[in-house]
C-alpha cells in the first residue's frame, strides 16, 4: 500500500476567513463599547471633585466630633452652643457655626459658614423635651428614667449631636449630616 501526500493547493471553502461583513459588526461593536467606555472616564472625571469635596466634609465633621470628644461635659455645651456670653475665657470656643478649609458657603447661607452643630437645646438650657427625630429626641439625657422639660445642662449623661454641613461644590449646591451620642466617663 502505497500513501500519497498531497502537497498542492487545496480548494478555498467559501467558509474560511472572515469576511467584510463580520469585520463591520466587530469593529461596530468596539465601536460602542468604546464610547461607553469614554462616557464612564468622562462620569468619573466629573465625581472625581465632588468626592474630594464629600471626603474633607467627613474629615471635618470627624474633626469636630473628635474635638468635643475631647472636652468635658461642663465645658462642651457653653463652648459648641450660639450663646458667646457664656464662653469661657481660656480655649477656643467654636459656638454653633464652624468652617471646612476650601469650601465654600451656599449662596443663601447668611453667616458664610459652612457648619453648624446642633445641640438639644430650647433656648440657651439642655432639655429632654427637645423634638428631633433624627437626633432620637425627645429622650431620657440624664439618666433617671423620665423625659422631662427641665433643663439638664449640668447633669446629662448623654449628648445627642448632629452636624450639618451645607456647601457650594461643583456640580450645584450640596449638604451632609451627620449624628453622634456623646457619652460622659461619669
Amino acid at each position: 500500500m502505497r500513501i500519497r501526500s498531497h502537497s498542492g493547493n487545496r480548494p478555498v471553502s467559501s467558509r474560511s476567513g472572515i469576511s467584510l461583513l463580520e469585520l463591520l459588526l466587530v469593529a461596530g461593536i468596539l465601536t460602542v463599547a468604546l464610547g461607553e467606555f469614554t462616557r464612564t472616564l468622562v462620569s468619573v472625571a466629573r465625581l472625581d471633585p465632588i468626592n474630594r469635596d464629600s471626603a474633607k466634609v467627613k474629615d471635618q465633621a470627624l474633626s469636630v466630633f473628635e474635638t468635643m470628644r475631647s472636652l468635658t461635659f461642663e465645658e462642651l455645651v457653653v463652648r459648641y452652643n450660639a450663646i458667646d456670653a457664656d464662653n469661657p475665657v481660656l480655649g477656643p470656643s467654636p459656638g454653633q457655626q464652624f468652617d471646612v478649609p476650601l469650601l465654600q458657603a451656599q449662596g443663601a447661607d447668611v453667616d458664610g459658614r459652612v457648619g453648624r452643630v446642633t445641640l438639644p437645646m430650647i433656648g440657651n438650657a439642655v432639655r429632654e423635651d427637645y423634638i428631633d427625630e433624627a437626633m432620637g429626641m425627645p429622650r431620657d439625657l440624664n439618666g433617671d428614667g423620665m423625659i422631662d422639660a427641665l433643663d439638664h445642662s449640668a447633669d446629662y449623661m448623654i449628648l445627642p449631636v448632629r452636624l450639618d454641613i451645607a456647601w457650594m461644590g461643583q456640580g450645584g449646591d450640596r449638604a451632609l449630616t451627620f449624628h453622634s451620642v456623646l457619652t460622659s466617663p461619669r
